[in-house]
């Protein structure tokens, strides 16, 4: 039986997924917990994202959160697990994040057991900066990117 192409990829009569230009990058959208994430396939592995929330603003009402807010923003890095980072970005929107090596040629099933691991272990840490008055997104608008549906179905781009 021979490969057959699916958008970006051949896939082997085995369900393996070899990138059909080495420099493409595809990626995945899809909502958690209203949380828009990421996973983008490179070299050899997943990069995998998430937007936790973001910082009160000082004017609102929540803003008196501010200082328990970035005590445990200091102290949450520790408690990650190997191989995650949590950013503050300039908008002060917190953004985690984690790397997941992966066996080659990928299986769709080794990519989506790898999402719902990411989502399972970033369960905690959102509940955490919740608990401290981390705003949660506005929405999680991954439709507008074209990347999902408003059912929070994901696709694949490239």
């Amino acid at each position: 039986m021979k490969n057959i192409t699916l958008g970006p990829f051949r896939v082997t009569p085995e369900g393996g997924l070899i990138l059909r230009d080495p420099a493409l990058r595809p990626q995945l959208r899809f909502a958690w917990r209203g949380r828009r994430c990421e996973a983008e396939l490179v070299g050899g592995g997943l990069r995998l994202g998430a937007l936790a929330g973001s910082i009160p603003f000082t004017a609102e009402p929540a803003g008196t959160h501010r200082p328990g807010v970035f005590a445990a923003l200091q102290d949450l890095p520790a408690s990650l697990p190997a191989g995650w980072r949590l950013s503050l970005l300039a908008d002060h929107r917190i953004r985690l994040e984690a790397g997941q090596p992966m066996a080659q040629p990928a299986t769709a099933i080794a990519l989506v057991s790898a999402l719902a691991n990411f989502v399972l272990t970033l369960e905690p840490y959102l509940s955490r900066l919740e608990a401290v008055g981390v705003r949660r997104p506005a929405t999680a608008s991954v439709a507008a990117s074209g990347a999902a549906s408003p059912a929070g179905a994901g696709s694949a781009r490239t």
